[in-house]
């Protein structure tokens, strides 16, 4: 499966959670609350999908995290070298500036 397609599953199957989540809540705002107590029973393979995708999207989420976190790293080790390299240079331009103004 290309990632692409993968990228429009995920789309399709979040879009239509948050529809199912928001046309519950706007029934409720609305004082349209049902009295009903059902359940809901999914096919194994149904609740298997649903599972998947739900650890998928975690996965993928501490994924992202870790990426984001490594790269502050990174960014974090470039500033220290950066700030390393200023002072060094500062130090050899004071240098020089004294011998000149010796001269």
């Amino acid at each position: 499966m290309g990632e692409s397609s993968e990228r429009e599953q995920k789309q399709a199957a979040t879009n239509v959670v948050r529809q199912l989540i928001e046309n519950r809540f706007e029934g409720r705002e609305e004082g349209k609350q049902d009295k009903d107590q059902s359940f809901v029973f999914l096919e194994s393979d149904t609740l298997k999908t649903l599972l998947r995708y739900l650890l998928v999207d975690r996965k993928s989420q501490a994924s992202e995290q870790k990426a984001s976190a490594n790269e502050t790293l990174d960014h974090l080790k470039i500033m220290n070298e950066l700030e390393q390299v200023i002072a060094e240079h500062k130090k050899e331009f004071e240098e020089l500036n004294t011998l000149l103004k010796e001269n």
